[in-house]
Parts: C-alpha cells; structure tokens; sequence
C-alpha cells in the first residue's frame, strides 16, 4: 500500500500549517472572562497565567467552551483544565484521586478544591484562534500543547 499520497496530502493539509497556527494563538490578545468575547466559531484555544502555559483545548464554539471552563455551575465533565487542577491539588493534599470522577465529584473535599480551581480559571488569559478544518483542529491541539509544554501537566489526552 502506498502511502506517499496520504503523507503528502497531511503535510499540504496540516504539517505546514502548525507553526503559524501556534505562533498565531500566542499573538492572540490574551482575553478575561466577564469582559471580552470570544466568537461562537470553531478553534483552538489557550490558557495561560502570566508568561506560563497551562492547557491547550480545541472545539466548535470557543465562546460555550470557554463558558463551559468558567461558569461556576458547569460541572467536573465540562471543565477539564479545573478538573485536572483540583485533581492534582487533591493528590497534593492526600486524597485518592484515582476513584474514578463521579466518586471524586461527590467527595466534599475535591468538590472544594473544584471550586476555587474554576475560581482560578475564570482568572487565566484566555487565547484562541479560528480554525475551520476538523483535522488541522485535531493535530493542531496536541501540536500545541507539546510546543508550548502543556502537555505533561494539564493536557493529559487521556480518555476517560
């Protein structure tokens, strides 16, 4: 079977375009919750805190998503970046964080630690940029996260 068309249509379609898409995400305006929007389009995003990267995501509506990660009656499954810090404040603080996430959810403990981590969130730089293409979304996320070392912390990808 060979392969050559499909490597080469994925460097046209994709390999090219990553370095442009991570340089134009961290020329983004970093944007706050309650003041700016983001636009209800598909794209990848950033948080970030000062000059420290923290998680990389991707999604169609960067305007939900980035409401999904805030708003504080979202929930442990619409929050990935809250969940992922309060996971590991708990770990920190001696709880066994490998119970699965619907034991840890209703651990009054974790839920605290949930709490203040979207607290925490909803005070990040927010950063994204339109990307319409599913597979440049796809790639481009975890493009991301390895360059700008997200990926050991917060970015996980692991599935659930």
């Amino acid at each position: 079977m060979d392969q050559a068309p499909g490597l080469q249509r994925f460097r046209d379609e994709v390999e090219s375009k990553l370095p442009a898409l991570v340089e134009e995400l961290l020329e983004c305006a970093p944007h706050r919750r309650g003041i700016d929007r983001a636009p209800a389009a598909a794209g990848i995003y950033l948080y970030s805190e000062g000059d420290r990267h923290l998680y990389v995501g991707r999604t169609r509506d960067l305007s939900r998503r980035w409401g999904d990660h805030t708003q504080p009656k979202k929930g442990i499954n619409s929050a990935a970046l809250a969940f992922n810090i309060a996971k590991r404040d708990a770990a920190a603080a001696g709880i066994n964080v490998e119970t699965g996430r619907d034991l840890l959810a209703g651990d009054p403990a974790f839920a605290a630690l949930f709490v203040a981590a979207k607290a925490r969130v909803r005070q990040m730089d927010y950063r994204y940029v339109r990307v319409d293409s599913p597979v440049l979304s796809t790639v481009g996320e975890v493009y991301a996260a390895v360059v700008l070392g997200t990926e050991g912390d917060f970015n996980a990808f692991e599935t659930h």
